[in-house]
């Protein structure tokens, strides 16, 4: 049974996912391509927003796991996020693209890509409460499916402006995407933050002392950690989901660069491979909720290992798309089984503080993961395209690194009796 809260929370997904996806596919491009500005400092962006929810997002999901108001963070976090999209919207769109331009551009889209990932530790949490037990696979599977769509229709939103001779929105060119995406995306996203707070759990309290959590937050940290599976978890996801991120975030600038590709064949690639994203998360949900969540996830691993090296060597168009269509199937898989996984593993009054790290295992990746493919693709510079052929490849050794550890965290029958 699917529940109106339900729908709700998998219409954040959708809607969120439509700027991401345009931010994703054009803002990438409009500055490393239109604007000349190295991989490196694109990558960089993703590295400044993880390293500021590492100092904020820990002790706040433990405040906020101690009053159980997780949708009141939800939803400033969210504002905050759209606020700052629409001020780099603003500046990339009307003003000349100076030095100063950019530089304010890309904080704000910094600003906002950190809000966000904010915003998914609480949004994260919500899963046990938007659906019951045994179940969470398939719900966890409906709010990806739920972003592989909004992806598509960022596609979609983003095709008409990026690709047309006039200035419709501010300059011409990939920057008349944004503010498109930001009021649609807006748009959408707002009835989702409608959803009303679950109730306070027993013993929750409403007031807290910030004080006294910060002097208790170690005994928290280690309760957490200490609990079996969620150490070695959190690691492993931090590894495999640095190939996965980093692929994302450069495959636009890949398909340019590799395989020469024009953006309309770009964006008709990377909306197919959303489609099958789609399937994938639905699938994937029920098949993990009957075979198991660990088991699932690492038969997605193994896959990755196979598909990102396989996927670095070819050059034909055809054999790349079909390639392609099958990273599809594996994203929508990935992120449906790990939030899945991640609920099981958490202790129940905890689970704002796991997926505060959860969030951050997926985000760090944009540190070491982004560094990793800047530093080869600047670095063997000489090499030309071979260079980013050399980085996707490297991103299947994270992935392969990630399952090692992955392979002994315990099954879901395996863990103890408060868990299940």
């Amino acid at each position: 049974m699917i529940y109106p809260r339900t729908i709700l929370w998998c219409l954040y997904d959708f809607g969120n996912s439509i700027v991401v996806m345009v931010f994703l596919l054009y803002f990438s491009q409009w500055l490393v391509i239109d604007l000349g500005v190295a991989d490196f400092w694109y990558n960089s962006i993703f590295v400044v927003a993880t390293l500021m929810l590492l100092l904020s997002a820990p002790l706040t999901s433990a405040v906020v796991d101690k009053s159980g108001a997780k949708v009141p963070y939800w939803i400033v976090t969210t504002l905050l996020q759209f606020l700052f999209l629409l001020l780099a919207g603003i500046l990339a769109s009307y003003l000349p693209t100076t030095s100063l331009i950019i530089v304010l551009v890309v904080s704000c889209y910094a600003l906002s890509n950190y809000l966000h990932q904010f915003a998914l530790v609480f949004y994260n949490a919500l899963l046990i409460d938007v659906s019951f037990r045994g179940t969470e696979g398939f719900i966890s599977g409906l709010g990806q499916f739920a972003r592989w769509l909004g992806t598509i229709v960022g596609v979609a939103v983003g095709i008409p402006f990026a690709h047309s001779a006039f200035r419709l929105l501010g300059h011409s060119g990939r920057s008349q995407t944004f503010l498109p995406a930001i009021f649609a995306s807006l748009l959408i996203t707002a009835p989702s933050l409608l959803l009303k707070s679950p109730p306070v759990r027993a013993g929750g309290r409403l007031h807290i002392a910030v004080l006294d959590e910060v002097r208790s937050y170690s005994v928290t940290f280690r309760r957490l950690w200490s609990q079996p599976g969620v150490a070695r978890y959190l690691v492993a996801l931090f590894l495999f989901n640095d190939a996965m991120l980093t692929v994302q975030h450069n495959m636009p600038i890949y398909m340019q660069q590799v395989l020469h590709l024009p953006d309309k064949t770009k964006s008709l690639i990377l909306g197919g491979m959303f489609v099958f994203a789609a399937v994938g998360a639905l699938i994937s949900g029920r098949v993990s909720d009957r075979i198991g969540h660990r088991r699932s996830l690492i038969g997605i691993l193994v896959s990755w290992t196979v598909f990102l090296p396989l996927l670095s060597t070819i050059k034909a168009v055809p054999a790349f798309v079909l390639l392609m269509s099958a990273l599809g199937l594996l994203l929508g898989a990935t992120w449906t089984v790990t939030r899945a996984v991640m609920a099981y593993l958490a202790p129940t009054d905890q689970m704002n503080h796991a997926f505060s790290f959860y969030t951050l295992a997926e985000r760090f990746a944009t540190v070491v993961g982004p560094l990793a493919w800047g530093a080869i693709a600047t670095g063997l510079l000489p090499l030309g395209a071979a260079r980013y052929r050399a980085a996707l490849f490297c991103m299947g050794i994270f992935v392969l690194v990630g399952l090692i550890i992955a392979w002994k965290i315990p099954a879901q029958d395996q863990m103890p009796i408060e868990f299940k």
